[in-house]
């Protein structure tokens, strides 16, 4: 993993908004995470394991549910980069 990963613990009240220009993948590490977008309708709950793809736009926001730690990539890495893994 380079510079363009970090891991970022949320908490209910505090809710963690990604400001990037780009799209990001997020990986939920532990507990419950919830990802809202402006203009999105379908809001995502991600659990540990769970990884998704978020746009840049619609000002993307993350709430702990009650918390979480979450793990935000610039780039789409194998978990855990294992080689001996093949991806089509």
């Amino acid at each position: 993993s380079g510079s363009g990963t970090w891991v970022v613990d949320v908490g209910f009240a505090r809710p963690y908004r990604i400001t990037t220009s780009t799209d990001v993948w997020v990986t939920c590490l532990s507990g419950t995470a919830w990802l809202t977008r402006e203009g999105c309708y379908a809001d995502t709950i991600l659990s540990p394991g769970d990884v998704k793809r978020v746009p840049s736009t619609g000002k993307p926001l993350i709430v702990g549910m009650p918390r979480c730690r979450l793990r935000i990539a610039m780039q789409c890495e194998p978990l855990a980069e294992r080689h001996d893994m093949t991806t089509a």
